[in-house]
């Protein structure tokens, strides 16, 4: 009767230390997942900047290269207007329609020099 009382208290004590060992190892597995989470969100939040700087630079060279554009087509237009009035079979209103071309088209670089600015303020600020 003894050894089977004493062979129930450690058959419950070692219960007792399983359900224990149980729980620590529950508790060591959520702080895994924790620390997982915590490393893929750190992660992802890496990668949206990294992703965010690219953008932004990408942003500034297709500006850069649309600036490029615009002010050949300023010269071809400003080439164009100097050969024609060379020749002198201009009229006045042809003049006009030049003068404006020509100013429009000094609007838009100055409008892309601006989003040139913007955009490479906003790379600057993302790095």
């Amino acid at each position: 009767l003894n050894n089977q009382k004493e062979q129930l208290k450690a058959l419950e004590k070692s219960d007792d230390n399983a359900k224990r060992e149980q729980r620590k190892l529950k508790n060591d597995q959520d702080d895994v997942r924790d620390r997982q989470r915590k490393i893929d969100k750190a992660q992802n939040k890496a990668d949206r900047k990294r992703d965010n700087i690219e953008s932004a630079q990408n942003k500034v060279a297709k500006q850069t290269n649309k600036l490029a554009d615009a002010n050949s087509d300023l010269i071809k237009i400003q080439e164009k207007f100097a050969k024609k009035k060379l020749r002198g079979n201009l009229s006045p209103i042809e003049i006009s329609q030049f003068e404006v071309k020509i100013t429009k088209q000094q609007l838009k670089i100055k409008e892309i020099e601006t989003d040139i600015l913007k955009a490479q303020q906003k790379f600057d600020k993302l790095q």
